[in-house]
C-alpha cells in the first residue's frame, strides 16, 4: 500500500488463506459480519495459532455457540476471544466494572445493582439512513431469514454453569418495559438499538471475574435503558414516550421469535428500504453525534456511586470503530491485562486500563459522585 503497511488478502471461503493471515499476527480485529456466517472459522484459526481475536458482534447466539465450542480450548491456549467490543457492549461492560471496583475497593461493599442510562444526541436534520449501515442491515436480513434461535431474551444465555445461570435469571431478569429512574426522575425506554446484548455480556463478565476470584456481587441486578425525552419535559411525556418504545420492542421481539409471516414481511421491507452494503451514516452524522452513559450503582451496604461516560461521535459507527481499534492495540501491546482467557468479554479481557485508552477514541469516563442510600 502507499502507506507502507502490508496488506494481507484472505478469503473466508479458503481456510488456507485464513490460516496464513491469522498465523502472521498477534491480534485479529474482525469486522465482517454477519458473524454467524463469517465468524467461527476465524475464531477456530485464532485458537489454533494462539492469536487473540476481537469483534463487534451483537449476535448473542453466535457468542453462545463460540463459548460451547471454543472456550475451553482458547482458555488452555492462553488466547482471548473477545466478542461485542463496539458500542455494544464495551462501554457498558466497562462502566459496570468500574462501578463494581469503586464500590469494592473504595467503599468495601459488594455490588447489589447497577443502572445504566443512555442519552443519545443526534445532530439536527439526520435521517433514518444515518442510524444504520448496509452491513448492519445485512445482519438483520440474516437474522430475519433464519429460524428463530432460543434464548434471545435470556440474560444468562452466556453462562455455562446451571445454578449460576438460574441465579442471574432470578435476580436480574431482562427488562424491556419502561421503568422510572430516580436519578433523572424520568421514565426510561429500552436500550436503543437493542436491549438483548449488553445484559448477556455483562453477566458473563461477572461470571468470569468471579471465577478469577473477584466477584461483582452474589445477587447483582443489572438494568439499562435510553432516556425517553429531554429532562425539561413533563414526567407524563417521558412515561408515554418510554411506554411506546417498550411496546415497539415487545412487538419486534414477537416478530423475531414467533411469527414467520411477520418476519418475511419485515425482511421484504428491509430489502426494499434499507441501506445497501457500503451505504451508511453521513459524515456529518458520524462527526457530530454525541452520547452519554450515566451509571448509578449501589452496594449491599447501601453505598452508592455515580459514573459518567461521554462519547463525541456516532456511537454505532465512528465511536465503535475507534474503540475496537484501541481494544485491539491493548491486546497487542498492553501489559498487565487481566489473566482471564477463553471466550471472554471486553471487561474481563481488557480490564479498567482500557478506560484510559478510550480517551484516544474520544470517550471520557469520570466518577461524578458517591453517597449512601437513605
Amino acid at each position: 500500500s502507499q502507506s507502507g503497511t502490508e496488506v494481507v488478502v484472505a478469503d473466508s471461503a479458503d481456510p488456507a488463506t485464513i490460516d496464513a493471515m491469522v498465523a502472521s499476527t498477534r491480534v485479529l480485529i474482525h469486522l465482517a459480519g454477519p458473524y454467524a456466517r463469517h465468524g467461527e472459522g476465524l475464531v477456530r484459526a485464532c485458537v489454533r495459532h494462539g492469536t487473540h481475536y476481537i469483534d463487534l458482534t451483537g449476535e448473542m447466539n453466535f457468542v453462545a455457540g463460540m463459548i460451547a465450542a471454543h472456550h475451553r480450548a482458547a482458555e488452555q491456549a492462553g488466547v482471548k476471544i473477545v466478542h461485542s467490543a463496539g458500542f455494544e457492549a464495551l462501554p457498558f461492560d466497562l462502566c459496570v466494572l468500574a462501578c463494581v471496583r469503586r464500590l469494592g475497593e473504595e467503599l468495601a461493599t459488594a455490588t447489589r445493582s447497577v443502572d445504566l442510562v443512555l442519552t443519545s444526541e443526534a445532530p439536527a436534520g439526520v435521517g433514518p439512513k444515518d442510524a444504520l449501515s448496509g452491513g448492519t442491515v445485512n445482519t438483520m436480513r440474516e437474522t430475519l431469514a433464519a429460524e428463530p434461535a432460543p434464548g434471545v431474551d435470556d440474560p444468562a444465555l452466556l453462562i455455562e454453569e446451571r445454578d449460576e445461570a438460574a441465579a442471574v435469571r432470578r435476580h436480574s431478569p431482562l427488562e424491556v418495559g419502561a421503568w422510572h429512574d430516580r436519578e433523572f426522575d424520568e421514565f426510561i425506554a429500552p436500550l436503543v438499538p437493542s436491549p438483548y446484548i449488553n445484559p448477556m455480556i455483562i453477566h458473563r463478565s461477572a461470571s468470569l471475574w468471579a471465577r478469577a476470584g473477584r466477584p461483582y456481587g452474589a445477587r447483582l441486578r443489572y438494568r439499562e435503558g435510553t432516556r425517553a425525552a429531554a429532562s425539561a419535559r413533563p414526567r407524563l411525556a417521558t412515561r408515554l414516550s418510554a411506554t411506546v418504545a417498550s411496546g415497539a420492542h415487545r412487538s419486534m421481539f414477537w416478530v423475531m421469535t414467533r411469527s414467520a409471516g411477520a418476519r418475511a414481511l419485515l425482511l421484504a421491507l428491509v430489502d426494499r428500504f434499507g441501506p445497501r452494503t457500503g451505504e451508511g451514516p453521513s459524515e456529518r452524522a458520524l462527526a457530530q453525534w454525541r452520547y452519554r452513559i450515566d451509571a448509578h450503582a449501589e452496594g449491599e451496604s447501601g453505598a452508592r456511586v455515580w459514573l459518567r461516560l461521554e462519547g463525541d461521535a456516532h456511537p454505532g459507527y465512528r465511536s465503535t470503530a475507534r474503540m475496537i481499534v484501541e481494544a485491539g492495540l491493548s491486546l497487542a501491546f498492553d501489559e498487565g491485562l487481566p489473566p482471564i482467557y477463553g471466550v471472554v468479554t471486553p471487561a474481563s479481557a481488557l480490564g479498567l486500563p482500557m478506560l484510559a485508552r478510550l480517551v484516544d477514541a474520544g470517550i471520557t469516563t469520570k466518577f461524578v459522585g458517591e453517597g449512601v442510600h437513605s
